[in-house]
């Protein structure tokens, strides 16, 4: 018989554990809680550094890696290489992609520096200092160094919270046409909007000064599992996440 939470209907199993698929997404969600510059880094950045290395070993292994590098910085003209097509490609990355990389990083650090220098009132400076006085935890320092919490974890806390999970499964039925209050519930869809869930209270959300990634992940995580015993106690209730993301 499956494990059962209180009064909650044996038809509603409990939450397997989030395989490999479903931590790594949920990691990928806690980016939201990265800082600008590491934010901006790992994702836009990080697209025009892979077009970029992309293009210069395709012409590296077509022209050369001396003429390849002559041409990303401008040294060679890309109409005396063969074959230009790509050559081109090169030096339009080389002259417009690079100075951006270059000047977004620059402009980042500056404003995280403006912003450091800004006046601010005592109370705050003090409050402040007090976060930085507290002794660090050695669990919970950076963004994954530890697990994020998954609908399998709540369920393990029982009570109300086991409740609210298992009518959290229920809104996501394994068949579209199953709506039934027995219906089994689809997991793997329940644990993608569970993350969905942590990764807009992450984005929309302003983490308190002083936070680290690692605490602003665990906040958010905290704030998504109040909402689902607040979703549990509506009647009628649905997921947010679904009627966002009408396709999944």
């Amino acid at each position: 018989m499956a494990r059962t939470v209180g009064d909650v209907s044996p038809f509603s199993p409990a939450p397997p554990p989030p395989g490999r698929q479903q931590r790594i997404n949920a990691l990928w969600a806690g980016r939201q809680a990265l800082r600008r510059l590491p934010y901006w880094l790992l994702t836009r950045a990080a697209v025009v550094l892979a077009v970029c290395t992309v293009l210069y070993l395709v012409n590296g292994s077509l022209i050369g890696w001396v003429s390849a590098y002559e041409v990303l910085l401008g040294i060679r003209t890309p109409a005396a290489a063969s074959p230009r097509w790509c050559a081109w490609l090169l030096s339009a990355a080389g002259w417009v992609a690079i100075p951006a990389f270059v000047g977004g990083t620059v402009g980042y650090l500056i404003t995280t520096q403006i912003q450091g220098h800004h006046a601010r009132d005592l109370d705050a400076v003090l409050a402040e200092l007090r976060t930085l006085s507290r002794p660090p935890a050695h669990a919970a320092n950076g963004l994954w160094e530890r697990p994020a919490i998954s609908l399998h974890d709540l369920y393990a806390r029982g009570g109300d919270m086991g409740k609210a999970v298992v009518q959290f499964g229920r809104l996501h039925p394994l068949r579209a046409l199953n709506t039934t209050a027995g219906a089994q519930p689809d997991w793997e869809k329940a644990e993608r909007h569970w993350v969905r869930l942590v990764e807009m209270l992450l984005g929309g959300v302003r983490p308190p000064p002083g936070s680290s990634a690692s605490q602003a992940l665990r906040r958010a995580e905290n704030a998504a599992a109040g909402f689902l015993l607040s979703l549990n106690a509506t009647a009628g209730h649905q997921c947010p996440v679904c009627r966002i993301h009408t396709g999944d």
